[in-house]
């Protein structure tokens, strides 16, 4: 007499590779999506022209108030994109730091950065967050 099979055995080996291919696809997915991010954020060495020739595409209520760095005597200082596109100048990203939080320290070459007593000078080294370098890189026309 010839034993019967319920086929139970193939049903726990087609699961387990399965869940194998799809661990397998979500850190390929994880992976790819980190790499992405990676190459889109701006790097050391990216440059930010702000030129009224490019036309303004910023408006008049955009502020940015940035940290001012290796001046022991002024803690921030105001940029206004708009101000900053009239009397030329450009950012250029030094380094990146990573504690506590993602900054970036960028070089700002140009006349001025806002039209009132918070500006932060015709030579400033300034930290920027992600999220102002987004708002700087739109008012800019994007890096480069």
């Amino acid at each position: 007499m010839k034993p019967t099979y319920n086929g139970k055995p193939d049903d726990l080996y087609l699961i387990l590779c399965g869940s194998v291919a799809t661990a397998f696809l979500v850190v390929a997915l994880i992976s790819g999506s980190l790499r992405l991010a990676d190459k889109l954020r701006p790097h050391t060495g990216d440059i930010l022209s702000f030129d009224l020739a490019k036309g303004l595409v910023s408006d008049k209520d955009t502020s940015i108030t940035a940290g001012v760095v290796g001046n022991t005597s002024i803690v921030s200082c105001v940029l206004k994109p708009h101000i900053m596109q009239i009397s030329g100048g450009s950012l250029v990203i030094e380094s990146t730091q990573f504690e506590p939080t993602l900054n970036y320290q960028v070089h700002w070459a140009g006349e001025r950065t806002s039209g009132s007593g918070a500006d932060c000078g015709r030579p400033a080294d300034l930290l920027l967050s992600p999220a102002d370098l987004t708002v700087l890189s739109m008012a800019a026309g994007g890096w480069g």
